[in-house]
């Protein structure tokens, strides 16, 4: 991954950007603005937008409500770094984490009812990379442009 202490920047080539989110409900209401004001110098078309969208929400959410737990203390830093070829997200929450190999594939006969493990198998299906670190409490996302 390009993630790294990035800086808010704007220029022909690259774009980076780092925010942090409250840990509560409103911290979803502007997912879908804030993103496409982020990623507007790429022109992506409708479909690979609705892909990063709905990925990047179910990072967030999982932060804010798995992670941090809706606790009100503890934040979501999300960082950002754009390409003419590729752009990379990575989420991060305060929580305990989570072992990532034990989320069951909820595709699985076993599964399908079960409640559990759709956001990540959904952001592991959309993006074009998809790893986690720090014991679960970071995941980052690439996507092909």
């Amino acid at each position: 991954m390009l993630l790294s202490n990035s800086k808010d920047s704007l220029n022909s080539s690259k774009s980076a950007s780092n925010f942090q989110l409250e840990s509560n409900q409103d911290s979803f209401n502007t997912i879908e603005g804030d993103l496409r004001n982020l990623i507007k110098p790429f022109n992506l078309n409708q479909e690979k937008f609705g892909e990063i969208l709905v990925s990047l929400t179910e990072a967030i959410t999982n932060a804010v409500r798995h992670g941090n737990k809706f606790d009100a203390s503890k934040h979501v830093a999300v960082e950002f770094v754009g390409d003419e070829s590729r752009l990379y997200f990575r989420v991060s929450d305060e929580g305990n984490g989570f072992d990532y190999d034990a989320v069951p594939d909820p595709t699985s006969p076993e599964n399908i009812l079960t409640c559990g493990g759709r956001g990540v198998h959904i952001m592991k299906a959309l993006a074009d990379e998809l790893n986690y670190s720090d014991s679960g409490r970071t995941v980052e996302l690439e996507f092909d442009i």
